[in-house]
């Protein structure tokens, strides 16, 4: 019993230590002069960073317009709808749109861009302020 323990003890940490960087590529934002439009999620969204850690985002989440980037348009969670990047580390992370898709993330800490290994459709609707 107490070698099982062991191994799985140092099959965790060997994971912990194999755990992959998020990908991070510059990017510079531009914020909106003024608050920007908020959207909801009309179903869940499942995305997967090419750091291999997939993220769901639940329906219903909700977002503001908050600036760009060169890869898309930036949505920062609003009421709770945190999401988190993660790789080696857990990274604080909004959405990035382009085009009605998920391109990846904007890593607001870092000010750097995480994408998604494919876009994935991000079907949302605009709620009323």
């Amino acid at each position: 019993m107490r070698t099982r323990s062991l191994v799985t003890l140092l099959l965790a940490a060997c994971l912990a230590a194999c755990a992959s960087e998020v990908r991070q590529l510059p990017a510079p934002f531009q914020s909106l002069p003024a608050a920007g439009q908020r959207i909801s999620l009309s179903q869940e969204v499942e995305a997967m960073p090419e750091s291999g850690y997939r993220r769901k985002i639940a329906a219903g989440s909700r977002f503001q317009h908050v600036g760009r980037i060169s890869q898309g348009e930036v949505y920062k969670p609003i009421a709770g709808a945190a999401i988190v990047v993660e790789g080696r580390h857990m990274h604080e992370a909004w959405i990035v749109l382009n085009g009605g898709s998920l391109a990846g993330f904007y890593l607001p800490v870092e000010q750097s861009f995480s994408p998604v290994g494919t876009p994935v459709p991000f079907p949302f609707k605009h709620l009323q302020e």
